[in-house]
């Protein structure tokens, strides 16, 4: 009956092993979603502060994101075309 008991223990340690291996996968894939969320959640906070800055800085001269300030008008006026 040895060879039965050692079957039976490899057959527990694989399904044991298997099923600690799913549970790993389960955590990464709760903790990658958990990150994605948190990076678009921060992504768009800093949306929401650009336009702030935008909004509150886009008639000032001598900034120092006057390129950019621009572009965004240019892009701003353009859609305004389109629409």
């Amino acid at each position: 009956m040895g060879f039965f008991d050692d079957i039976g223990k490899k057959i527990t340690q694989t399904g044991q092993s298997a099923a600690g291996k799913a549970k790993d996968m389960t955590e990464i894939a709760s903790l990658s979603s958990k990150i994605s969320k948190l990076n678009s959640s921060l992504n768009e906070k800093y949306s929401i502060l650009g336009k702030e800055y935008y909004n509150s800085h886009k008639d000032s001269k001598d900034n120092e994101f006057d390129d950019i300030l621009g572009e965004i008008a240019e892009l701003t006026a353009q859609l305004k075309q389109c629409v």
